[in-house]
């Protein structure tokens, strides 16, 4: 699994791309509505074990990933010795992590057959 490092004020973390690629779709999707809480929402599922981690989380946001990036973010920029600059780097680190996690499992899938929806051959 792929992983990048960013850092947000003194903290440097260790991100990994969600396991879910209902959620990872959601984020790409949230991009085009809000940028802020779309890198929120990145870096508040990529944070994995590293130290701080937001106290919120998407179950109690009702996975609802808006909402979940909303409360992520504010809670990052509101940090002492982070910057919103900070979080909206690391974020789009994050989401660009996701992207490409995201694209290369349907591009496994595609090389398997395995993709949803593929048109059959004609000839």
């Amino acid at each position: 699994m792929a992983q990048i490092k960013v850092k947000l004020g003194d903290q440097e973390l260790t991100l990994s791309p969600p396991a879910s690629p209902t959620v990872q779709q959601e984020i790409i999707n949230l991009t085009l509505a809000s940028q802020p809480r779309a890198v929120g929402a990145a870096l508040g599922v990529c944070w994995g074990a590293n130290k701080n981690r937001p106290e919120v989380n998407l179950q109690l946001c009702g996975y609802d990933v808006g909402r979940f990036g909303g409360r992520v973010f504010d809670e990052l920029v509101g940090r002492e010795g982070v910057t919103r600059g900070e979080v909206m780097r690391a974020g789009q680190a994050a989401i660009d992590l996701i992207v490409s996690d995201y694209v290369g499992r349907e591009e496994v899938e595609a090389e398997l057959g395995n993709s949803e929806g593929e048109e059959p051959e004609t000839e």
